[in-house]
This record gives structure tokens, C-alpha cells and sequence, in this order.
């Protein structure tokens, strides 16, 4: 599972809502249709979608989890069918590095 980062307020994306977080992480299928079919809606509620983030690693997550090959896959994709300020940047926390890390 990949999950997105939002900054909105009190904006519905049909099943997807997001009311009044700071960058809120919303879950989201790891399939191209639903991400396609998610950042089209973000874009057309005036959200630019600024990261795809690879979980962390932590105990009891393994099955969510979504290789890094797998993440580059998914945004190939949408660069494909979106336009570029549609698609968003795939990144990961790494430990001991100061920021998130471009994949």
C-alpha cells in the first residue's frame, strides 16, 4: 500500500475525504486505475498531489507493503495518463537521512 500526502480543508473526493488535516495520509490501493482515478479527483478539486510515499517499515505492516520497483511502476503509469503536475513525487523516510528520499 502506497499512501498520500494531502494538505486540504474540508474538501470530499467522492470516497475519499479529507476535512481539515495537515498533511493527512489517506491509504490507497497499490493499483493504477485507483491512483489514476484518486489524483484526477485531487486535481480537479484544486489538490495538487505532492507525494507517493513507500511505507515505513515497521513491525506488523509486511502485508501493506509495496516494493520500491513497484512504486516506480505506479508512477511510470500516471506519468502516462496525467498530466505532470498530476503526478506525484514517489518517495520514502530512510533512516538516518534528514529528508524524505526521492525513489
Amino acid at each position: 500500500m502506497v499512501y498520500l500526502s494531502v494538505i486540504s480543508e474540508n474538501i470530499s473526493l467522492g470516497r475519499y475525504n479529507c476535512k481539515q488535516y495537515e498533511s493527512s495520509s489517506i491509504g490507497v490501493n497499490d493499483n493504477e486505475m485507483t491512483l489514476r482515478a484518486l489524483f484526477s479527483a485531487l486535481i480537479n478539486a484544486g489538490i495538487i498531489p505532492y507525494y507517493l510515499h513507500l511505507l515505513d517499515r515497521v513491525d506488523g505492516s509486511a502485508h501493506f507493503e509495496v516494493s520500491a520497483a513497484r512504486g516506480r511502476q505506479l508512477i511510470q503509469d500516471l506519468r502516462n495518463h496525467l498530466p505532470g503536475y498530476a503526478v506525484p513525487r514517489l518517495v520514502q523516510e530512510i533512516a538516518g537521512q534528514p529528508s524524505k528520499t526521492l525513489m
